[in-house]
């Protein structure tokens, strides 16, 4: 707002300004504008700042300077994704495209997903080149690592919302785009977290990522591919899971990252209840394999070859990492023989409904925990 009341958008307010003082007006509003438009999207409300009444050269028109040509071309990529952010709230979430058909948020999601698949190619494409060129000239890659990942993490995150709504499906089954960008960004704040986890110097500079993106943006790529484990029992997905959960737990017990612990409490109930409920479907695949009925011996042999951990994963899934009900499973304890429905003998029916009762009764506490925050 104040920049537009000084007219940094406009180009007629700086005209008879020396070259090098309009240009640093234009990369002041283009930085501001960088801001505003995704904190506008997040918040759930349109941009203040509208493309229609900016008149100013965009960064691509500017000239390169000496040394600069990195930041240029990470400032005309900021723009631009920042045009999409305004884009993506008017055409797909707003109230008023709500209300559209939703043929219209499929023909605008595309486009707009297309546009930002193509801005993160060039991204990755400029990351590239600028890693390449930078090493033995940085003293420490750590930071520049760090800050790739969670770029990467970020911009799939966004694109995960759009395949979400512009892709909705009657069912509740998410869109096979959708996921595939889901495990991206969950396996980008994974790299982030190892990052941090295996650096012992000052931890100022992450701060701000830690205490915003760190605790707020992996939930909607792990709820993702947590609906896709319960509806498809994908063992690599559950992995991803479960490998998230590790390293957040070893990020919490650093006393600077202490405030990741509220998170790992909800998300590891989660990776439990997706765990138990694959486990629970692959008993009901043995259990009406094309041999026939099991008996309650042969059961009871079943359930103790199912497993409850990740070790050993090529055994037990296809090539598309769904689970194999023709394989014999008889290499890891059961979680389902450790419940306490257990020792009432071999059940016909199936045990869904208590497991989840358990489940809940013991993540109760997680999840009060949780909401005091």
């Amino acid at each position: 707002m104040l920049g537009q009341e000084l007219g940094l958008h406009q180009d007629s307010s700086s005209s008879g300004l020396a070259s090098e003082e309009r240009h640093r007006r234009f990369c002041l509003f283009w930085s501001t504008y960088c801001i505003e438009r995704p904190t506008a999207l997040r918040l759930g409300r349109p941009s203040t700042i509208r493309d229609g009444h900016i008149t100013i050269p965009k960064p691509d028109q500017y000239p390169t300077l000496q040394g600069l040509t990195s930041s240029r071309q990470s400032l005309i990529h900021a723009v631009e994704m920042s045009r999409l952010h305004g884009s993506a709230y008017d055409d797909l979430f707003c109230p008023g495209a709500l209300a559209l058909p939703a043929t219209h948020r499929t023909t605008r999601g595309q486009a707009i997903a297309a546009e930002w698949r193509a801005l993160i190619a060039s991204k990755e494409s400029s990351m590239a080149r600028w890693d390449e060129d930078s090493r033995g000239t940085i003293g420490e890659l750590m930071p520049v690592e760090f800050a790739q990942h969670a770029t990467r993490a970020t911009d799939y995150l966004l694109l995960v919302a759009i395949y979400r709504v512009a892709f909705s499906k009657p069912s509740t089954k998410v869109s096979s785009e959708c996921i595939a960008a889901a495990r991206i960004s969950l396996r980008e704040h994974t790299q982030c977290i190892a990052l941090l986890v295996s650096y012992n110097n000052d931890p100022a500079p992450f701060e701000l990522w830690v205490n915003g993106g760190l605790i707020l943006f992996p939930f909607v790529p792990y709820n993702i591919i947590f609906c896709s484990v319960i509806e498809t029992a994908n063992l690599a997905d559950l992995e991803s899971l479960k490998t998230y959960v590790d390293a957040l737990a070893s990020l919490a017990k650093k006393p600077e990252y202490t405030s990741c612990t509220k998170q790992l409490e909800i998300l590891r109930a989660l990776h439990k209840l997706a765990l138990v409920h694959s486990e629970i479907r692959a008993q009901m695949q043995l259990s009406s394999c094309p041999s026939g009925p099991l008996s309650s011996s042969a059961k009871d042999a079943e359930l103790e070859g199912l497993p409850n951990t990740l070790g050993g994963l090529p055994s037990w899934h296809d090539r598309d990492g769904m689970w194999n009900g023709s394989i014999n499973l008889t290499n890891e304890p059961s979680v389902l023989a450790s419940q306490p429905w257990a020792d009432f003998g071999g059940m016909d029916l199936d045990p869904l409904g208590t497991q989840l009762g358990y489940w809940i009764q013991e993540s109760s506490q997680d999840f009060d925990n949780f909401g005091e925050t």
